[in-house]
């Protein structure tokens, strides 16, 4: 259900507590997305380079932090670097416009995978993210396909939820998490919560179709 080679407009969320294998299957369908030179650019964006240093080494790397410029060219970096992994330190309301800008950049130059990691320490967390919201909503427009993984679905800001056309769903115990996502999933909350490690629900809301698989059965 996740073959890039069949997929023309993915928007995916995908949700599951540390460990339970999302950012591995996140960062596999940025891999796979890249080697099939599926879109013109592919980014993604994360908290941290482990996963990049891990997974996705061919990525050239950005660090954005409290000292990098404000006025730094995302549009040429991403001509520069048409693969590249963004590593976002610290980011707080004093350097939270990279984050919006980037998002306005890839927009703009469409015809890109946008995949960003623990987006519940990015996206959501700050009312005026209005760049990456947009992209969020208007991304099939503009050839822009987003996934976003997270931890916490609470917060992740409404767009991500509602435009998702996948929503992948790893093992979770939070009350909360559990019974808001069964009732999407149509699925039993004790299903959720017994999920192997690894093993996670996907619904395609496109095709109608509930599975449940395994990143055991994907491969770098």
């Amino acid at each position: 259900m996740l073959d890039p080679r069949k997929s023309n407009a993915l928007t995916a969320t995908i949700y599951g507590k540390t460990g339970s294998g999302k950012s591995y299957l996140a960062h596999w369908i940025a891999k796979k997305y890249a080697k099939l030179n599926k879109r013109d650019r592919h980014i993604v964006v994360s908290t941290t380079d482990l996963d990049r240093d891990k997974y996705l080494p061919e990525f050239d790397k950005i660090s954005v932090d409290e000292g990098t410029p404000d006025d730094l060219d995302w549009g040429q970096v991403l001509i520069n670097h048409p693969d590249l992994y963004v590593e976002m330190i610290g980011l707080d309301e004093q350097n939270e416009h990279h984050l919006d800008k980037l998002s306005r950049t890839v927009r703009d130059m469409g015809n890109c995978l946008f995949m960003v990691d623990e987006s519940h320490q990015l996206f959501g967390r700050y009312t005026d993210a209005e760049g990456m919201r947009y992209l969020i909503r208007q991304g099939r427009k503009y050839a822009v396909e987003w996934v976003l993984a997270s931890q916490q679905p609470v917060d992740v800001a409404k767009e991500g939820a509602s435009q998702a056309n996948v929503l992948i769903v790893f093992r979770t115990e939070d009350k909360a998490h559990v019974e808001r996502l069964s009732k999407r999933l149509e699925v039993k909350e004790s299903v959720i919560r017994n999920l192997d490690d690894y093993e996670y629900i996907i619904h395609n809301a496109a095709e109608g179709k509930t599975e449940r698989e395994s990143t055991n059965n994907l491969t770098f």
